[in-house]
């Protein structure tokens, strides 16, 4: 599958996003929060990173033909932790916007995070046990989606008063790639299909990684440079940064145990499953294997042929050869050994005893021998019976019933 294949292009683009916006923020003296055109050639480096990195994916996501968009969830505990801390993030942010002011728009988002926060938890709880819970809970299951999409328009309607170019409006971007990406994974945990979630999931996940992982350090440090960081007013930027880390870990998984399109599938895309699956080569039982060889031109596989024929011929001469001088050796050294007088005196006995044995045996098979040659010479019944028949005898009685002289 190439699913596996986008970590190649993915890594280096996300090394070099990330180290990008951490110089910005400790060696540019405009800092990291700057707009894309007042940031420089830094600013718009990044931006191209992250348009490179979203069209080699949606590419090798074209050219992918094999990835089954169904899914069944494994058991996953980074994925499952970090889950369920963006849960908890997003109880906080609903706290804390409660207690700094109170409006329409801030209760219902207080409101839609909240829900948001208990339908990721699942997720979490699901991933981290191996049991899938959010299964059965596709209604609820459409909650971070809805929070995401909520998130983005909220801080969207906040920054549109505000000049483009006063402030860095990444954040907006990765809110929304992370909601497409929140989508596509309730997708694959309430297993619905979707265009096609697990490789959506990869298209906007990936990127949405690169941009919040951007982003959170290098306004962590600025803030810390300049001393003004403070952990209340960065918790919606830290809550997505540990759907990032979620994300990443899913993906992950994802690209470990994603399973091949069934058939069904592959009619369904109107993809001819012979052109995708590779022919099985079949092979006939009755052709001899060493005539494969010989019937190739190949000049390596002819020398491989020249190679095997030599060490047969060498390890059956070499092994005949070893073997005479193996007799040999035996027979030379008994023929020469002369034993000992203690020796022939301890084995006197035994020998007496296999030499009488053996004369036993001898006698024995003469006397079946005689028998058997006498069995063998005596006379049939039927030639006994002719040999003692009186033929004249024979006669005299058929002319006495004849009554003839």
């Amino acid at each position: 599958m190439k699913t596996k294949l986008m970590w190649i292009p993915f890594i280096p683009l996300f090394v070099g996003g990330v180290l990008l916006r951490v110089y910005q923020a400790m060696f540019d003296p405009k800092g990291a929060d700057t707009g894309l055109m007042a940031g420089g050639a830094i600013t718009l480096g990044f931006a191209a990173i992250v348009i490179v990195t979203i069209l080699v994916l949606a590419v090798m996501s074209m050219l992918d033909r094999r990835t089954s968009a169904y899914y069944d969830i494994g058991k996953n505990v980074p994925a499952g932790i970090f889950a369920i801390a963006a849960g908890a993030f997003l109880f906080a942010d609903a706290v804390t916007s409660v207690m700094v002011s109170v409006d329409v728009t801030v209760i219902v988002d207080a409101l839609i995070s909240v829900v948001g926060g208990v339908s990721i938890i699942i997720m979490g709880i699901s991933s981290f046990s191996g049991n899938n819970k959010a299964k059965d809970l596709s209604g609820l299951m459409v909650m971070p989606a809805l929070w995401g999409f909520a998130r983005t328009f909220l801080t969207f309607l906040r920054d549109k008063t505000i000049s483009p170019e006063s402030r860095d409006m990444t954040d907006i971007v990765y809110m929304v790639l992370m909601t497409l990406f929140l989508l596509n994974c309730a997708m694959v945990y309430i297993n619905v299909k979707g265009r096609h979630a697990v490789k959506a999931c990869f298209i906007y996940g990936m990127p949405a990684i690169l941009v919040s992982t951007a982003y959170t350090l290098s306004h962590t440090i600025s803030q810390m440079k300049n001393g003004t960081f403070s952990f209340i007013e960065n918790v919606r930027t830290y809550e997505f940064f540990m759907l990032s880390l979620f994300a990443l870990f899913f993906l992950i998984e994802l690209s470990k145990n994603a399973l091949e399109r069934s058939e069904k599938e592959y009619e369904e895309a109107g993809i001819d499953l012979n052109k995708v699956k590779s022919p099985v080569v079949e092979f006939d039982e009755n052709i001899d294997p060493e005539s494969l060889i010989e019937l190739t031109d190949d000049p390596i596989m002819q020398q491989a042929e020249m190679t095997m024929f030599s060490v047969d011929e060498y390890s059956t001469t070499t092994a005949a050869e070893k073997l005479e001088q193996y007799k040999n050796e035996i027979y030379d050294r008994y023929a020469d050994a002369e034993p000992a007088e203690d020796a022939a005196a301890e084995n006197e006995e035994p020998m007496q005893q296999e030499e009488e044995k053996a004369e036993e045996k001898k006698v024995d098979e003469e006397k079946v021998d005689e028998e058997h040659s006498e069995e063998n010479n005596e006379p049939s019944k039927t030639d006994d019976g002719l040999g003692d028949i009186d033929l004249d005898s024979i006669n005299r009685l058929i002319s006495e019933l004849t009554g003839e002289q």
